[in-house]
């Protein structure tokens, strides 16, 4: 009987997320990545439960839960947003321009890194590919395979990039902390700070809750901060279109499934 080969996408453990957090090592940083990216949802286990099926003259096919596939989805834009907030220094808290879809040639160089794909998760205005109906159950969990594998992928380049950038020091021009508000001192602060205690877990101590007289409660509703506080984690960040020019890496058949989600 001849063999028959089939081509699988591998599945990139979460890993990623520890090197990231290892990058970071301050556990108020590790708190809101985690807590902000919603990365919790990359734990989802594809379940037929999810599966919704249509029945068109005769045809069958096969669509994803509307409301897991636009938190997952989700995930992925919100890296793609931290990624830039970092490479253009955008505060999106403050700043009123769009966020632009591209990351500097510059910025690249100052790295010495290549374009990740996840800007076209921004630069492509597209519906969420996890809402296209399939004609088996199988193409749409490996549609689901490829989400999940794309949004670890991009948080294990984003923890190499942070490190790049720790190297660097206060010279570096990607400033990390940008999605949340923090300045590049700020955040590398932070880090330095566990780095002289000598110990990766005395960064818990920076999530003590202090009684400060000074300290500002924001109405959920009335402030204008904590309002848009709640846009950014709905992922609701203006950004600016444009063209995206990527290279391959010869062979990467991840690369080539993940562009053809915009295609």
């Amino acid at each position: 009987m001849p063999s028959v080969q089939s081509r699988v996408l591998a599945y990139v453990a979460p890993s990623t997320l520890r090197e990231l957090e290892l990058a970071i090592k301050d556990t108020f940083l590790k708190i809101l990545f985690r807590g902000s990216i919603g990365t919790s949802l990359l734990d989802y286990e594809f379940s037929l439960i999810d599966v919704v099926t249509h029945l068109d003259y005769g045809i069958t096919s096969y669509t994803l839960d509307k409301l897991v596939a636009d938190a997952l989805w989700l995930v992925l834009r919100k890296i793609a947003q931290v990624v830039h907030c970092a490479a253009w220094q955008h505060n999106p808290y403050e700043s009123r321009k769009p966020l632009p879809s591209f990351i500097p040639t510059y910025q690249l160089s100052a790295l010495g890194v290549t374009a990740p794909l996840i800007s076209l998760v921004l630069a492509n205005p597209v519906a969420n590919p996890l809402l296209e109906a399939f004609s088996s159950v199988k193409a749409l969990r490996e549609r689901v395979q490829l989400v999940k594998q794309a949004a670890f992928r991009f948080i294990g380049w984003i923890g190499n990039a942070i490190t790049l950038s720790i190297e660097i020091g206060a010279g570096a021009t990607w400033n990390w902390g940008a999605y949340w508000g923090l300045t590049w001192e700020e955040f590398l602060g932070r880090i330095e700070g566990v780095k002289k205690e000598g110990d990766q877990l005395a960064g818990t101590e920076t999530c003590a809750i202090d009684d400060n007289p000074l300290a500002v409660i924001l109405h959920p509703t009335h402030s204008s901060t904590a309002i848009r506080a709640a846009q950014i984690f709905d992922g609701d960040i203006p950004i600016q279109a444009a063209t995206i020019y990527v290279e391959l890496e010869d062979n990467s058949v991840f690369e080539n499934e993940f562009i053809s989600l915009f295609v």
